[in-house]
């Protein structure tokens, strides 16, 4: 996910790239860990930067959110 930022992974998709092809109708298995994941992240992250960095499409799968440009703040 974070190599193709932007990039829509179905469910079925990282059902079996995670856990195989016998766990494709396990869909609440991605839900537990990808909450956990966003769990630990908030944690690691003092200032809030990550806070939406695995965004849901409903029904659909997850993807990393794309990040805007920073502006040099060297100005």
């Amino acid at each position: 996910m974070l190599s193709q930022p932007g990039r829509l992974l179905t469910k079925a998709r990282l059902l079996r790239a995670v856990w195989g092809t016998a766990y494709a109708d396990e869909g609440h298995y991605l839900h537990v860990y990808i909450s956990r994941l966003r769990r630990k992240l908030a944690v690691a992250d003092q200032d809030g930067s990550l806070r939406d960095l695995i965004v849901a499409e409903p029904g659909v799968g997850y993807r990393i959110a794309e990040r805007p440009e920073r502006p040099d703040l060297r100005d």
